[in-house]
């Protein structure tokens, strides 16, 4: 199969801005509340729809319907495409969350999978902060009680954060993304959330959005403590590629600075975000990328290679 480029499925929330417009080039139109931009995704009612090349027009769905094994090679097996890649802009802050893990599957039908999740950041005002995890030693009991009293962000782990910064939220983590942060995400492929607090504001219908008390507290891993940023570990002796990820959900890597990158031939199904620069390939269809696009390479592949510039910066997400 050739790479895969898809169109990207805009949503728009009440804290969304522009810069997935002005920073990320996406297709936006007026209006202030482009939230997330979603470059790969396999959900009911939002399916991925090839932009270009011989599979144009057709769904993710469509694909792994005809071509799962040409796609998916080693993890065919998966019911579903095994990521959901994401931009967000967080022009106010959001809500207050947590995802759910595997085992609330065996519970909750709409749970099918857990929802671990990274985020890289790409762009960050002063000032900006992530709340990612409970302070140390927060207890059910404390969370609770904090729920009920409406001080939930006394009882979060609370970082400064800045271009560049990477974090892994296993589920269970309650985390929320603060006001200025543009950010790449990569996660499993679950929507899931459990709303806990969202800071008493009200929607564009003039009502407060509903909170998720006893699902939320029941999805929480109380022994997660605070998320600290990834520290990033060098792949061979090439120090501007780095893992950031490694675990049973996925791996990440990164590459940085001008380099040719070719993927291993490893059947398995790899997602390319480039993130800053430019990057041009020696497939004709896809010829270039260009900051904010991302590229699906299909387990059974030609070699391809990405020759990126020197500003560039490309992850690579792809399962064990």
């Amino acid at each position: 199969m050739e790479p895969l480029q898809f169109h990207p499925i805009l949503k728009r929330y009440l804290w969304g801005g522009r810069r997935l417009g002005e920073l990320l080039n996406k297709p936006i139109e007026a209006g202030d509340d482009y939230a997330e931009s979603w470059e790969v995704a396999d959900l009911p009612g939002d399916e991925s729809v090839v932009a270009s090349g011989k599979f144009a027009g057709q769904s993710i769905r469509q694909l792994l319907n005809t071509h799962r094994e040409e796609l998916l090679g080693i993890h065919a097996d998966r019911i579903r495409f095994p990521l959901l890649i994401k931009f967000l802009d967080a022009n106010r802050d959001l809500s207050i969350q947590v995802h759910p893990g595997q085992e609330m599957a065996q519970r909750y039908p709409e749970v099918t999978t857990g929802k671990a999740e990274m985020w890289v950041i790409l762009d960050a005002q002063p000032g900006s902060r992530i709340y990612a995890g409970l302070k140390e030693g927060v207890s059910r009991e404390q969370f609770s009680d904090a729920i009920k009293n409406s001080t939930v962000p006394d009882c979060m782990h609370i970082i400064e954060t800045k271009a560049g910064d990477c974090f892994f939220l296993k589920p269970g983590t309650v985390h929320s993304l603060g006001t200025g942060l543009l950010v790449a995400e990569i996660q499993q492929p679950n929507n899931v959330t459990y709303r806990i607090d969202d800071w008493g504001r009200k929607g564009p219908d003039g009502k407060t959005r509903e909170l998720h008390l006893e699902l939320g507290l029941e999805a929480t891993d109380f022994s997660t403590g605070p998320i600290a940023p990834l520290q990033p570990k060098p792949l061979g002796n090439e120090t501007r590629s780095t893992e950031l990820v490694n675990n049973e959900y996925f791996v990440v890597h990164q590459h940085q600075g001008e380099m040719t990158y070719e993927p291993d031939d490893d059947r398995r199904a790899h997602v390319l975000m480039l993130l800053s620069g430019t990057a041009s390939t020696t497939n004709s269809t896809i010829g270039s990328l260009t900051k904010g696009e991302t590229l699906v390479l299909p387990a059974d592949r030609d070699r391809f290679s990405l020759q990126l510039s020197p500003d560039a910066h490309l992850l690579d997400a792809f399962l064990n």
